[in-house]
């Protein structure tokens, strides 16, 4: 657990410092940003550090700007009303745990993001989008086929 420790090479605190940094540069708000795959010539330029954010939102904040940073929340927000509406509407056990594992992957993501770089992880992405989807079609159409 060192790296949650506060000493100077603690990753935990060299992060904290780094996104301090890059946003202090950035006019605030910054609407369109500086467009998708720019965050390390930006922190390269603006800084002279090469490394990539381990934040997604400030990543998607300095590449896409305020209304990337608000559509990639809106997205996740989507995600947490819908699994909680499930969990609520639901009344066979499978589907309440259907949509409790739907809520842990979408919380899992939500928290993953503020210290790496998940939504470039192409593989990932997909595999929480497939699952999610599954999940989704899976709730909504057995609703459908009880209705009929």
């Amino acid at each position: 657990f060192e790296s949650f420790s506060a000493t100077p090479d603690s990753s935990t605190l060299w992060r904290f410092e780094f996104w301090t940094n890059v946003l202090e540069p950035a006019p605030l708000p910054h609407l369109i940003g500086y467009g998708p795959g720019s965050f390390v010539t930006y922190a390269l330029d603006e800084l002279n550090a090469e490394y990539d954010a381990h934040n997604d939102y400030i990543k998607l904040y300095v590449e896409l700007g305020l209304f990337g940073l608000i559509l990639f929340a809106t997205f996740w927000i989507r995600f947490l009303i819908y699994s909680l509406q499930k969990i609520r509407q639901s009344h066979e056990k499978s589907h309440i745990i259907l949509a409790y594992v739907l809520l842990a992957e979408v919380l899992g993501f939500i928290a993953i993001s503020f210290f790496d770089n998940l939504y470039q992880n192409t593989t990932l992405f997909w595999l929480f989008l497939a699952s999610a989807g599954a999940i989704a079609a899976y709730l909504t159409q057995t609703k459908k086929r009880r209705s009929l």
